[in-house]
């Protein structure tokens, strides 16, 4: 390294121990603004590695000292990109386990209530209990219910307010019950 003008050749053994005890420092410090000191430290020992292993040529040591801080400010917004990518992939995994743990806990108490109920269902009286199971259980409507069970319309509808004030005077007072009757309005 010439401080007159020459050129600066990183490959010369000489020239790149010189450039890096006179840069390190600055550098590391300049690298800090950026990132903070423990990665500082890394980004400059690499920067270092690479132009070792490139064995740079530049013209003069003005030339070399532009290099070095833009080369130092590159790997630092890089860094910095990485983090980010990495931090971004890291908050969605989280929010996505957040996700599934709450569609688990939901399902998981969904099913509890909806296994409750079927198990009160099976206690009511027999037409009631008929009537539920294919409207609640199958899913059928009040005239398919009706057919199926050779029963008039308003009959069905009668068994199913019958069952559902059995229903919730089983479930009054309890979480359970809450939810049955959200399940019945929606």
């Amino acid at each position: 390294m010439h401080i007159g003008g020459g050129q600066c050749n990183l490959g010369d053994n000489a020239v790149f121990e010189r450039t890096y005890k006179t840069y390190y420092a600055a550098l590391r410090f300049f690298a800090t603004k950026y990132v903070g000191d423990d990665e500082s430290e890394d980004i400059i020992e690499s920067l270092f590695l690479r132009l070792w292993k490139q064995k740079k040529v530049l013209t003069n040591e003005t030339h070399l000292k532009a290099f070095l801080y833009q080369a130092t400010r590159n790997a630092c917004l890089d860094f910095i990109k990485t983090q980010g990518r990495i931090h971004k992939r890291h908050s969605v995994w989280l929010d996505q386990c957040e996700e599934v743990e709450q569609d688990y806990l939901h399902d998981l108490i969904h099913t509890e209530v909806l296994a409750e109920l079927y198990r009160a269902i099976q206690h009511l009286p027999s037409q009631c209990k008929h009537v539920m199971q294919l409207g609640f259980v199958e899913g059928l409507t009040n005239e398919e219910i009706a057919q199926s069970l050779d029963l008039s319309v308003q009959t069905v509808k009668n068994h199913k307010v019958r069952a559902l004030r059995m229903l919730k005077k089983q479930f009054a007072g309890s979480v359970s019950g809450l939810l049955f009757i959200h399940l019945f309005l929606s």
